[in-house]
């Protein structure tokens, strides 16, 4: 069943999915993988049921930006704190260097000569600021081609334009070009290159988050399942209300040799990882356990609301069952 999560993997990595997963008892923890409706990989002979949770889920955004000015080294210390990763593109070495983007892609090539076929992005937003705004019109078409859930694109009402209908006469659709984030970033009457950066980052914040309500996935954990190497425990936040640490989606590993990822951290994850680590040495089956994360609660929490976690034992040889 690693296979399962490899195709899962891999396919994030393009598109997005909806992920059913079943919650009934004789069937919990089963789940599939729908793409524009259609089921293209499940972990077993899949039963479409209405008690089952489905969630549309992403990766995170990889930020490629055209340009690596002062706004895309502003961007870039901004992605560094988020957590979101980055990738460059710029003909002028010194511009696109390791000091100004030490953990970026860094790609020094003419900007006519990019070729996105030959790279891989996971869930790639291009923003695009090129020096002088001589490249724009290269890049912009190079990022419709390829397609992405986010394009930005700085300039003027009337240099966009001017764009469009050059665009529209080689063949894009007007409904395409409405969807570029063009003058780009939020409206906060932003000046400086700081401030613009801030207003971009709002935008693609804005823009991911609010994405069908998706539900993001964490390829550390997706690349740990693809290829099990030993018993572990899969905990996994299915539903929850209120406020707390834990968010709807949030998965994290549990193995004797450690964790990978979190659902939240404090009180609620400490007693997942105890949980988990009961089923692991026994084997168990698929379970839901309630946690109430008020003060009254179990956990004597102050934060509120509720949370449900199923906890799912995989093995390296049957991953899922």
């Amino acid at each position: 069943m690693d296979d399962y999560y490899r195709r899962l993997k891999d396919t994030l990595c393009t598109a997005q999915l909806v992920r059913s997963l079943a919650v009934a008892p004789d069937i919990a923890g089963e789940e599939a993988l729908f793409l524009d409706g259609k089921l293209i990989d499940s972990t077993c002979a899949f039963e479409k049921r209405e008690d089952n949770l489905e969630d549309p889920i992403c990766l995170p955004p990889t930020l490629v930006m055209f340009g690596a000015g002062h706004i895309a080294s502003a961007l870039y210390k901004i992605a560094e704190i988020v957590g979101l990763k980055t990738a460059v593109f710029d003909d002028r070495k010194e511009y696109c260097s390791k000091e100004r983007f030490m953990n970026a892609q860094r790609h020094v090539l003419p900007f006519s000569d990019i070729d996105l076929e030959k790279h891989h992005f996971d869930n790639p937003y291009f923003i695009i600021f090129t020096h002088g705004h001589k490249a724009d019109g290269i890049c912009i078409r190079k990022a419709l081609k390829k397609g992405s859930s986010y394009i930005g694109m700085i300039g003027s009402k009337k240099k966009i334009e001017a764009t469009w209908n050059e665009l529209e006469n080689e063949g894009f659709t007007r409904k395409e070009l409405e969807k570029v984030h063009s003058p780009i970033g939020l409206d906060i009457k932003a000046a400086t290159a700081e401030e613009i950066a801030v207003a971009i980052m709002a935008e693609i914040i804005c823009t991911y988050r609010g994405e069908k309500d998706s539900i993001e996935a964490d390829l550390a954990i997706l690349k740990a399942l693809s290829d099990l190497k030993e018993e572990a425990v899969l905990c996994r936040i299915i539903r929850k209300t209120g406020s707390g640490p834990a968010r709807k989606g949030a998965e994290m590993l549990v193995a004797s040799s450690g964790c990978i990822a979190s659902i939240g951290g404090g009180a609620l994850e400490e007693e997942a990882k105890k949980k988990a680590l009961c089923l692991l040495s026994s084997k168990g089956k698929t379970m839901i356990c309630d946690f109430d994360l008020t003060s009254k609660g179990e956990l004597g929490m102050a934060c509120g609301g509720k949370a449900s976690v199923m906890f799912k034992y995989l093995s390296p040889s049957s991953a899922i069952r």
